[in-house]
């Protein structure tokens, strides 16, 4: 393998080797173009723009795997195609990958690993559509571009048959049960090619009458029928599965407008669905035919934007995907499973409330489309809150008194003073925002942003690549700043007199977590949030890239100073040359490659392995990237650690590891993180399962201290008491129900010492079994010293005394480390009169994070740095009362609770009882499965 600059070069294509910062969302950005189903209905895999196929669990939608094909700049790496094998074990995947001119790859992955085992190279365009054979023998694979389709053998992936002569892209191949294969193609026609004499050939070849661009074409089970769907009509057409003839048209009823070119047939053939563009009243419907397509059509709701897939499943239920990006599981009865909703923010429609301030500081924006679930973000003090004021925040100018900009809004055809503005071919313009000078304005379209100057005559100023369509554009009140909300989620900006990206925004749609960054990479986050970006590395065309969360970076690249002053000196190496400077310390310039921490994965157990006994053997493998010695290994269980290795024991290159591990009776996920003289690993996870549980008996320890007075401190959280008390109480009537026991300590006021809250919570320690449950509430003052580090105040804190009064959360962190159970801190902390605000929430997401890091174990659930208690000590905080309630217990109801909806429970509640000026913060690292709490 020849290396070139910036590229390795493998049969005279190149693909970056160098660094690429990409979103991590847990979700695809973009549209989901295909899915496939395997045949016992375990696993969806989907493929999308955002060029990342992902492994999805079908039973609940959960995220399994991510696999990532190799991908460079633009296009390239566009997934368009995808199908898992029957058997599950293998993943196929095409679309615009390895371009060069017209050639393109089919990618081979391991479903488990996601390793990348074999690749289909030099294809003759971009592939639109896969298929495996019944059973996984042959692989068939459609192209664009007039060029036909080709089938491989299902294991070497040798070429077995090919037919070229084709006069429009074919969107659509399947197999039969009999090995015969269906595709449609632009130019109206369908074909069927079956084997003959040992080779294939065609048999049969039709011209189809409900539209003239058939996309998907699907045999039914018992190869009797062919369903077909259009991109140019609103039909859908049933011919006979053996000649091709015209059969009928099934009765859409009422349907108008849009197509429904994705069809597929029930496993028995007795229901035929339908779907695509159509909508009513802005959703999109699954149509559902009984008899074959011959009964009463039935309309199932179930996505925002065009659906691109449907699978029936076993069931008798099915599964969809869609552009919006969405997917989601019906029963047999229509009814809703679940539904997995895009990560993103949705920026479309959002022309007039795409704020921002005088000095591009802060800014406003929706969650949803045309600025609906509005939020505001401060990079003053890094906060992101639900709100919609719009004070002292500015609409994009779209009027000038010395020129006219018109036509720009979803058009080709956007004018400046009756001058038609060059676009690239097909490409629609999109926003529009006018310089205050009214001497330039921003032009968001497709695929580029454009600023247009006026300089003696009017001109492209500068043009950049766009992240998707710019749906809103604005500039900032002095002029300086150019901002821009594109379709992946991000909002991002630029400087106005140069073009150049200074910072992008990622807010998740879950409206708690958010992450902003430079162009090379320094990020602020909050808690639990900077996973949301990271590194691919392409390993060339032959391996799977490799992926490292900006976590992984944290102590070198974690740099809120930064990210602060770039929008300040308009330019990243300035920002970062005076905050340095600010900070008194000379730091280099880091270079990830050089700086890479170390690869783990988890050969054995197997993802979703069930097991009986405690003792195991684990097995894995570590790959060390910039070749420096493993400096320690430890496994952990749902976040704790249970074997740590150092020292001799790591002598070798790491490549294959074994060992036996004993694994707590409950353990619902095992971790591996390795760790070498400078970073560790992200960790390496699988699921396991227990066989025969039921006769463990489940208790919970809770620990709940109240502090509304102190001895030595006028100011007291007033409600506090009150508060510990309430979810104390609410969390004790759980006794006999999900829990055989609750053992509770409650500690109010003068009796909540530091001696007595140490004392409490090593008894919860030397108690508490693997299989427990953890509770701790902390309802009380805050401080935060001059280095950041955050303290929670007990009854007998001391201003004068803070190393011995007070308690720091590092001790905290340490001893809910040495917990053997599943454990919650729940912190409802407010600050001091005399804090600053913005310092005491630095310290307070500080703490958060420690106590939140991969190796400790425990789910986090804030109040939000900005709490206050109520002011009335009879009510409870807004915090308390939500968590009370959603704790309590209903009668003659069997409440079911996970960490994960109760912590959105609590963001939901709290944030709308105080009109989002409280926003809580919830951390639960990936280390820690979504366990049971109720």
């Amino acid at each position: 393998m020849a290396k070139k600059e910036g590229g390795l070069q493998v049969g005279g294509s190149t693909i970056p080797d160098l660094p690429v910062l990409r979103i991590e969302s847990g979700m695809h950005l973009t549209s989901i173009k295909r899915g496939s189903v395997d045949a016992k209905n375990r696993f969806l895999v989907t493929g999308s723009d955002d060029k990342t196929v992902r492994v999805w669990n079908l039973n609940d939608g959960s995220l399994i795997k991510t696999i990532r094909p190799p991908a460079g700049t633009g296009n390239e790496g566009k997934i368009f195609s995808v199908a898992i094998s029957p058997d599950a074990k293998k993943i196929a995947c095409g679309g615009w990958t390895n371009h060069s001119g017209w050639s393109t790859d089919i990618y081979i992955f391991d479903r488990r690993t996601g390793n990348l085992l074999s690749r289909i190279k030099e294809l003759p365009n971009v592939t639109h559509d896969l298929a495996w054979s019944k059973n996984g023998s042959m692989l068939a694979a459609s192209f664009g571009g007039a060029c036909g389709v080709k089938i491989f053998s299902g294991s070497g992936y040798s070429l077995l048959f090919e037919d070229r002569d084709y006069a429009g892209d074919s969107h659509s191949v399947d197999f039969d049960d009999n090995g015969r294969l269906l595709s449609s193609s632009f130019d109206g026609s369908l074909r069927i090619y079956q084997t003959g004499d040992g080779a294939f050939k065609m048999t049969h070849r039709s011209k189809v009458t409900g539209g003239s661009q058939p996309v998907f074409a699907r045999f039914s089970p018992d190869s009797e029928r062919v369903a077909v769907g259009f991109n140019d009509t609103n039909k859908v057409q049933i011919l006979y599965g053996k000649n091709l003839n015209h059969q009928f048209f099934p009765d859409t009823g009422k349907a108008e407008g849009g197509n429904f070119f994705t069809v597929a047939w029930s496993n028995d053939g007795s229901m035929l669905y339908a779907a695509g563009m159509h909508q009513v009243d802005g959703v999109h419907p699954v149509l559902i035919w009984p008899k074959s397509g011959g009964g009463k059509v039935a309309s199932v709701p179930v996505a925002q934007n065009t659906v691109l897939g449907i699978f029936p499943l076993n069931d008798r239920g099915f599964a969809f995907v869609s552009h919006e990006p969405s997917f989601g599981r019906f029963s047999e009865q229509n009814h809703e499973l679940f539904v997995k909703k895009p990560a993103i923010a949705e920026h479309r429609g959002n022309l007039e409330n795409f704020l921002v301030s005088e000095d591009g500081q802060e800014l406003q924006f929706g969650y949803e489309f045309g600025g609906a679930s509005s939020a505001r973000f401060s990079l003053k003090d890094f906060r992101l809150a639900n709100e919609s004021s719009k004070n002292g925040l500015l609409a994009p100018v779209r009027q000038a008194e010395n020129f006219e900009v018109s036509g720009w809004k979803n058009s080709i055809t956007a004018k400046l003073n009756d001058n038609l503005l060059k676009l690239d071919p097909s490409e629609l313009s999109r926003s529009l925002a006018i310089a205050p000078d009214r001497k330039s304005f921003l032009l968001g379209a497709d695929w580029n942003l454009r600023c247009i100057t006026n300089k003696g005559a009017w001109q492209v100023g500068w043009s950049v690549p766009s992240h998707g369509p710019a749906w809103s554009v604005n500039i900032s009140g002095d002029g300086k700043l150019g901002i821009a909300a594109f379709s992946d989620g991000t909002i991002r900006w630029y400087a106005i007199e140069n073009g150049k990206e200074l910072l992008a925004l990622f807010p998740h749609r879950d409206g708690k977590r958010w992450i902003a960054w430079t162009p090379s990479g320094y990020y602020v986050a909050s808690p639990g949030a900077d996973d949301l970006i990271g590194w691919q590395i392409n390993n060339g065309y032959d391996q799977s890239p490799d992926f490292y969360p900006a976590s992984c970076f944290k102590k070198y690249f974690e740099r809120p100073d930064i990210v602060s002053a770039v929008l300040k000196t308009l330019d990243e190496e300035k920002a970062v040359k005076l905050s340095n400077s600010a900070s008194k310390t000379a730091v280099e310039k880091f270079s990830i490659k050089e700086l890479l921490p170390p690869v783990v994965e988890i050969n054995h157990p197997l993802e979703g392995a069930v097991i009986s006994a405690s003792l195991i053997k684990i097995k894995f493998s570590v790959k060390r990237p910039t070749g420096e010695p493993i400096k320690s290994i430890a496994v952990l269980g749902d976040g704790r650690t249970l074997v740590k290795l150092a020292g001799k024991s790591l002598s070798g290159n790491m490549e294959k590891h074994a060992m036996e591990i004993i694994v707590p009776k409950g353990t619902s996920r095992l971790s591996v993180i390795a760790k070498n003289s400078n970073l560790a690993s992200a960790p390496a996870s699988v699921n396991i399962a227990w066989r025969n549980l039921s006769d463990k008996k489940v208790n919970l320890h809770t620990l709940a201290i109240g502090l509304s007075a102190y001895e030595n401190i006028e100011q007291g959280a007033d409600s506090a008491a009150g508060d510990a008390e309430a979810v104390a109480k609410a969390l004790a009537m759980h006794e006999g129900r999900y829990y055989s026991s609750v053992k509770y300590k409650l500690l109010k006021d003068k009796e909540a010492t530091k001696h007595k809250i140490l004392e409490e919570l090593q008894k919860i320690g030397d108690t508490a079994e693997p299989i427990d449950r953890a509770i701790i509430y902390l309802s009380g003052l805050g401080k935060t010293d001059g280095e950041g580090r955050h303290y929670f105040l007990p009854y007998n804190a001391d201003m004068e005394e803070t190393k011995t009064t007070f308690l720091p959360f590092s001790e905290i962190k340490h001893i809910a480390k040495k917990l053997a159970c599943q454990t919650i801190v729940m912190l409802d902390i407010c600050r001091q009169d005399d804090e600053d605000s913005k310092d005491f929430r630095f310290g307070l997401d500080r703490a958060i994070k420690e106590l939140s890091s991969t190796d400790t174990g425990a789910v986090i659930i804030a109040s939000g740095a900005d709490s206050k208690t109520s002011q009335d000590a009879s009510a409870l905080s807004p915090f308390a009362e939500a968590l009370a309630d959603c704790l309590k217990p209903v009668d003659g109801e069997k409440k079911m609770v996970s960490v994960d909806s109760l912590t959105d429970y609590i963001w939901k509640n709290v944030s709308e009882s105080t009109d989002g000026r409280q926003i809580p913060i919830t951390a639960r690292p990936k280390t820690v499965p979504n366990f049971r709490v109720l």
